[in-house]
């Protein structure tokens, strides 16, 4: 079965969401009041369960961890 390449794209920015994540030593709590999402949508993603989470959410959630201009997030 082939995997859909969206998901292989949306998996990766969950890995870069949840090294962020970590990097800053939150928890799942702490990480949804941030983002302003909920502690389950941010467990899923902290477990790569990501096949129903836009795209675009990630790179959101990301652009706002990093909080670097400089990056590219």
């Amino acid at each position: 079965m082939a995997v859909d390449p969206a998901l292989i794209v949306r998996r990766k920015h969950a890995e870069d969401v949840a090294a962020l994540i970590a990097g800053k030593g939150w928890d799942a709590v702490r990480a949804a009041s941030e983002l302003g999402v909920s502690v389950v949508q941010v467990e899923r993603i902290l477990r790569g369960e990501v096949e129903h989470v836009p795209t675009q959410h990630l790179k959101d959630m990301r652009s706002k961890l990093c909080g670097s201009a400089l990056c590219g997030c």
